[in-house]
């Protein structure tokens, strides 16, 4: 951050807000103490600790009459939550200031102007560079004991149709990052003033030496100690031209078998979440993500749910009720009663006579066919309810998938009898591709009191596991098969032509680093704990050549790019100001996979119109084929598009349709556009909106095809005009 900047915006903040050093108001405080006092018996020596800091860094303003208070304790350490509200003489509330302060440190503050949303599109009045500045004087007045620690980020995020912006926080000590300290800062885009503010500290945490980090080449046999680069097959779509999937493809990556982050000082596997299980021995509180035995269960009843809405609305069907008719008219997919008769006589479904079944759907669907049945069937009786959720392929009477549901049996599973059990389901469903399948390792994982479990079965060509192809088959303790699903892709696997485990770990190490950060938890006494680690983040790499890809084979291509700003061929380009200033208010267009924004290449009514809807909120494209027929294509919105054309969706995404279609009023703007135009109207409003220009010339060259680059200029053009 440049000094110059901060100096600018400091200057801001005082005028705007008056944060920083701002002698307490101790009338005030005493005011605001004994008025709580009155009607609470909580009033203490650190309740007016916290609010004289609160009051000596934000300027309450007299008008803001009205003060209340609540504490909260969490993990042993006492917060104050201070409101005061501005009401005028109806004693109706106008404004509020709302700040949560915790261990002397301002954690949230907020306006009740926090968020003007409005319709008018508008660039912000503040570059960058200023609102950052504003963001940093604010965190130094809120908490100037820990400013130092706090990094404002780079990246900001403007509000096109409203008056903020935002930016992150970061806590940084000894040049790391801790990731359990984050924050954002609100700042009024126009003004800089400072609208809400968040922030999470531990205040007590202790951070170790970032030179004691063990060094490289330890990390690197650690690495190879703990990880390995294991081979697979990933699994794409073909696409052609106009985005239909016309086939797939396999490809051949390396990536590692498990996530290991290991204790920096020693360079071995961390102790911390060994460490956050003793000290932090219940099921309130968590240090990360972690996935619930119940988990898939309550997901599998999730999409159960979804197949019986479907069932009982029709569900997602392109095809009218006529042309499903007509294809089961064609003899070629089972009727709905011939569907549920072999549905009736499977083994593993036990659906019996005292079942009903609540709806059945012939659609479109994934299945070998491309057709489906979809049944919903449900038993009730004083004793018991059961229900069943099926997905057949119409043409074969194949079984796709199924999620039965009962109560759950009380005796723990037997790991031998369900694995037996869902080894004879899979053959028995699939006895032409089983022989691809491999048991999972987690399949033989200690029983645990589970009632039921999800076995899963891997894919494997030429001895390699293909990623997304399974079988799943959960089996309750009663020996009963609960569900069945599975995926298999028709594609031509490449050969396991592999690069050597040696080779491949040079490669690695050559083209990621080891990522240094602390981490840690809160116990639930309030202690922190904190660690100093390092990890390697997402690694997947072309097991051929060893070079980084993503984690579907896509190569990765490392280029410089423009701050901020992911395309990789702007640098230089007359419109790189007008797409980067654009992409901050998630004004973008479509990318290839090497981030290339191909500014020169022309730009697709389509394109257009989407980039017109960011602005506007509109979808111009019925609009423009609604009475202005000017697609020459076959594809809909898949044509170049003119400026004229260009000019013509400005203005009706603005809603000035009404006005450009009176004849007789407009001059023409231009050289070349022929005053006589028929859409003369919405050329000379674009041009006064400052959407469209001439050139050297005086000319607009309406006929001209609309680049990509020059479409960001256009809208560019009309905010800057517009704000």
């Amino acid at each position: 951050m440049k000094k110059k900047n901060i100096s600018a915006a400091a200057a801001v903040m005082a005028a705007v807000l008056s944060f920083g050093a701002i002698a307490p108001n101790t009338a005030v405080i005493a005011e605001a103490v004994t008025s709580s006092a009155s009607s609470s018996s909580s009033s203490s020596a650190k309740m007016e600790a916290a609010l004289k800091t609160v009051k000596s860094r934000i300027n309450i303003p007299e008008e803001f009459s009205e003060f209340s208070y609540s504490t909260r304790t969490e993990k042993a350490v006492e917060g104050y939550y201070f409101t005061w509200k501005a009401v005028n003489a109806a004693g109706e509330v106008q404004k509020t200031i709302n700040v949560t302060i915790i261990d002397g440190i301002i954690t949230r503050f907020s306006t009740s102007d926090s968020y003007d949303y409005n319709n008018e599109p508008t660039l912000a009045k503040l570059s960058k560079e200023k609102l950052r500045s504003c963001v940093s004087s604010a965190v130094k007045a809120l908490d100037p004991d820990i400013a130092d620690q706090i990094e404002v980020n780079e990246n900001i995020d403007v509000d096109l149709h409203g008056d903020s912006a935002y930016v992150s926080l970061s806590r940084k000590v000894n040049g790391l990052y801790f990731s359990k300290n984050v924050g954002s800062v609100c700042v009024n885009k126009n003004t800089g003033e400072v609208t809400s503010f968040v922030l999470n500290w531990w205040n007590d945490a202790e951070f170790e030496d970032a030179s004691k980090a063990v060094d490289e080449k330890t990390m690197q046999q650690s690495y190879k100690d703990n990880v390995k680069l294991v081979p697979s097959y990933t699994i794409n779509n073909v696409y052609d031209n106009k985005g239909n999937v016309t086939g797939k493809t396999a490809k051949l990556i390396l990536s590692q078998d498990n996530k290991v982050v290991f204790d920096a000082a020693t360079g071995k596997p961390t102790t911390m979440y060994d460490d956050y299980a003793k000290a932090n021995n219940t099921a309130n509180y968590s240090l990360y993500d972690t996935v619930s035995e119940d988990y898939e269960e309550d997901c599998v009843e999730e999409a159960a749910e979804d197949i019986q809405a479907g069932a009982a609305m029709g569900g997602d069907v392109s095809l009218t009720a006529a042309e499903k008719q007509a294809l089961m008219d064609s003899g070629k997919y089972y009727s709905k009663t011939d569907a549920v008769a072999i549905l009736t006589k499977d083994k593993y479904l036990n659906i019996g006579d005292d079942y009903v079944m609540e709806g059945g759907v012939f659609q479109e669907g994934d299945s070998p066919s491309g057709f489906v049945w979809q049944f919903s069937f449900y038993k009730n009786t004083e004793k018991e309810y059961r229900s069943a959720y099926v997905t057949m392929d119409a043409e074969s009477g194949k079984i796709i998938s199924f999620n039965k549901y009962a109560q759950a049996p009380s005796k723990t599973i037997n790991i031998k009898t369900v694995n037996k059990i869902a080894k004879q389901a899979a053959e028995y469903y699939l006895p032409e591709i089983f022989g691809e399948y491999k048991s999972a390792e987690s399949n033989t994982a200690d029983a645990n009191k589970q009632t039921s479990r999800n076995i899963t079965f891997n894919r494997y060509a030429n001895d390699i596991r293909v990623q997304g192809n399974n079988i799943i088959i959960n089996v309750n303790s009663e020996g009963e098969v609960m569900s069945f699903s599975y995926s298999y892709d028709e594609v031509a696997f490449p050969s396991a032509d592999i690069i050597s485990e040696e080779k491949a770990y040079e490669k690695a190490f050559a083209q990621t680093d080891f990522r240094l950060y602390y981490d840690g938890y809160q116990r639930l006494d309030g202690k922190s704990c904190i660690y100093m680690l390092y990890t390697v983040d997402d690694l997947y790499l072309d097991a051929k050549s060893g070079k980084l890809c993503t984690s579907n084979g896509t190569p990765i291509t490392i280029t410089e790019k423009t701050e901020g700003c992911p395309y990789t061929d702007i640098s230089g380009h007359w419109a790189e100001k007008y797409i980067t200033e654009l992409y901050d208010y998630n004004i973008k267009l479509s990318t290839d996979s090497d981030n290339k924004f191909n500014p020169d290449e022309y730009i697709t009514e389509r394109e257009f119109s989407e980039l017109l809807s960011s602005v506007f909120y509109v979808n111009v494209m019925p609009l423009m084929y609604s009475d202005y027929s000017y697609s020459a294509s076959n594809e809909f919105g898949n044509d170049k598009l003119t400026k004229a054309v260009a000019a013509k969706e400005f203005v009706l995404s603005a809603g000035g349709k009404d006005f450009a279609e009176i004849k007789g009023i407009y001059k023409s703007p231009f050289k070349d556009v022929d005053p006589t135009r028929d859409d003369l109207g919405y050329i000379a409003i674009a041009y006064g909106m400052g959407a469209v220009k001439a050139d050297a010339s005086g000319n607009f060259n309406p006929e001209g095809k609309l680049t990509r680059g020059y479409a960001m200029y256009m809208i560019y053009n009309y905010l800057k005009n517009n704000s």
